[in-house]
């Protein structure tokens, strides 16, 4: 894959990313009030991307700059999920009370799974 694609898809993958977080934080907080406000502000990653991928300097970075993209975008979506699983599914949305047990759960099976491997 050419250096000139993998900015290009670094910048979609942010973009995606920027929608999930929106979509979790709507789920969540019902906040932003549409679910698909991240994936607008996510938008802005795209023009980035393309600017980057003509540069000549940093071409050979764009490797490095997927992988991490990648990986980032796994993790987010990761403790996103388990979150809303384990907070929302078992429990409902916390209240104001609440909040510190469901992020200490989260933490704790987000951690349970990144080291069962």
């Amino acid at each position: 894959m050419s250096q000139r694609m993998q900015w290009l898809l670094s910048g979609v993958m942010v973009t995606a990313l920027a929608g999930a977080v929106g979509l979790v934080l709507h789920l969540l907080l019902n906040w932003p009030s549409v679910p698909w406000a991240g994936l607008l502000m996510g938008l802005v990653a795209l023009p980035g991307a393309f600017g980057l991928s003509r540069s000549e300097r940093l071409s050979a970075s764009a490797p490095a700059v997927l992988v991490n993209v990648l990986v980032i975008s796994g993790l987010v979506v990761i403790v996103g999920a388990i979150y809303i699983f384990v907070v929302v599914g078992l429990n409902g949305v916390p209240e104001d009370s609440a909040w510190a047990s469901s992020c200490s759960t989260t933490s704790f099976v987000s951690n349970r799974l990144s080291t069962s491997s």
